[in-house]
C-alpha cells in the first residue's frame, strides 16, 4: 500500500501565516524611521565635508596627497561617528526582522567601513526595511511612504490576527 502524501510544499505565504508580532512590527517602524532620518542627516554633513575639503584642499598649488589623506581619515572618522549613531535603529530593524543582533553590528561595521558614502548601505538596509514593512501589511500612501499612523493600523490588525490564532498555537 502506498503511504498518505503529507502536505505538499507551496511556494507562497499561507493566508494564516503571520510575519511577525505587533512587537516586531513597531521596532521595525521605529528603526526604519530611525535610520530614514540618519541617512538624510548623514548625506547631508558628507557633501558638506566633501565641499569644505575640496575648498581647503584643492586649489592649492602644492601635491594633493595632503587632501586625500585628509578626505580619507576624515571619511573613517565620519563613518564610524555615523555606525554608532545608526546602531540603535539597527537593532530595532534586525529585532522587526527576526534576525539575531549580530546582524545590526555586521551592517555597523560595513557603514563605518564606508565612510562618506556610508548612505549607500543605509539606503540598502532602508529598502529592505520598507519591504518587510509592506509584509506585515501597513499601508503607503500616495508617494509610497509609511506613517505611524498606518503602522499603528497594521499592529492593531496584527494582533487581533494573532489573538484569533492562539487556540490554533496551543495557547
Amino acid at each position: 500500500m502506498s503511504e498518505p502524501l503529507g502536505q505538499p510544499h507551496v511556494p507562497y505565504p499561507r493566508p494564516n501565516s503571520s510575519p511577525g508580532t505587533p512587537e516586531q512590527l513597531e521596532s521595525l517602524a521605529i528603526g526604519y524611521f530611525g535610520l530614514v532620518w540618519i541617512s538624510f542627516v548623514n548625506l547631508s554633513l558628507a557633501t558638506f565635508g566633501l565641499m569644505l575639503a575640496f575648498d581647503a584642499f584643492w586649489d592649492r598649488k602644492t601635491d594633493h596627497s595632503s587632501f586625500f589623506f585628509f578626505c580619507g581619515a576624515t571619511g573613517l572618522l565620519f563613518g564610524i561617528v555615523m555606525a554608532v549613531v545608526s546602531i540603535n535603529s539597527l537593532n530595532r530593524i534586525a529585532f522587526g526582522s527576526g534576525q539575531h543582533y549580530s546582524r545590526a553590528i555586521g551592517n555597523g561595521i560595513v557603514i563605518a567601513l564606508c565612510g562618506f558614502i556610508s548612505v549607500v548601505p543605509m539606503l540598502a538596509i532602508i529598502t529592505l526595511g520598507f519591504y518587510r514593512l509592506r509584509r506585515f501589511g501597513v499601508r503607503t500612501n500616495l508617494v509610497g511612504h509609511f506613517t505611524m499612523k498606518n503602522v499603528r493600523e497594521a499592529m492593531v490588525k496584527l494582533s487581533a490576527r494573532t489573538e484569533g490564532m492562539g487556540d490554533l498555537r496551543g495557547e
